[in-house]
């Protein structure tokens, strides 16, 4: 409670303090390990480096604490952003809300800026080109410049995939796509449109293989259904579709794009 009073009135130093005593008493606690970071964020922003690679390390930590649930994962993981990249981080976030929002041109603003302080902020690179590649900016160009700037996030490469795919460039498609598998072995989108991909190129054992993963990964999932109807029809062995299931080039192209989104 005396940690929770001081982080409302600004006095982050008597908050970290506080919550330094009870996490001594209560280590294992995760609301005050996430009061704590949120103190610490307030010295960092007063300029005391001490506090911002503390926070940074326990940020790290509080994103993957199984006993944090999803929300305080989501906080810890922007505050690793933030502690990293200071202002960016915001800019960062602002663009992220303001594609949510259905605001592209809006989104490109706050995402230049983020960029243009820091280059090496993938996350900010694979929504700028998104926004970029939004019909209400039109800039596709770019959208691909961006997404080749941000080579550890899976869904740039899957974005890059996807639009090779739709360009009818077939090798380049596959390579960004095995390029999103290499960085989530578990990333069903990069591996049902590897199956496309690898169909249209008459590598029908391949598109079996990728389907397969593709339905293994988790097939209640709509693209887990989607891949099983994909491998009935490659085989021969069809059982039942999904409701609705169509199969077609543009319903392919439309689910690709979907999954980039």
């Amino acid at each position: 409670e005396l940690g929770d009073l001081a982080l409302q009135s600004g006095d982050f130093a008597g908050a970290v303090d506080a919550y330094d005593k009870l996490l001594g008493k209560a280590p294992s606690n995760v609301d005050a390990r996430m009061a704590l970071l949120d103190a610490l964020k307030g010295l960092s922003d007063a300029g005391d480096a001490k506090a911002q690679a503390r926070g940074l390390e326990l940020a790290k930590k509080m994103k993957t604490e199984p006993k944090a649930d999803a929300s305080q994962q989501r906080h810890a993981e922007e505050l690793v952003a933030m502690f990293t990249y200071g202002d960016a981080a915001k800019d960062l976030a602002d663009g992220k809300r303001l594609l949510a929002m259905g605001n592209p041109k809006g989104a490109v603003d706050a995402l230049e800026h983020a960029v243009g302080k820091h280059v090496d902020l993938e996350e900010a690179q694979y929504l700028l080109g998104l926004a970029y590649a939004n019909p209400d900016v039109g800039k596709k160009d770019d959208a691909r410049k961006a997404w080749k700037k941000a080579p550890h996030v899976k869904e740039a490469a899957l974005a890059l995939g996807v639009d090779a795919y739709e360009g009818g460039d077939l090798d380049e498609a596959v390579k960004r796509l095995k390029g999103a598998a290499a960085l989530d072995a578990s990333y069903q989108a990069a591996f049902y449109q590897l199956g496309l991909v690898y169909k249209e190129q008459g590598e029908n054992a391949k598109a079996r293989d990728a389907w397969s993963t593709a339905g293994r990964i988790d097939p209640k999932s709509d693209l887990g259904k989607w891949a099983s109807t994909k491998l009935q029809v490659l085989t021969g062995n069809v059982n039942s579709f999904a409701e609705g299931q169509v199969i077609d080039t543009a319903s392919e192209i439309g689910i690709g794009q979907e999954i980039v989104k």
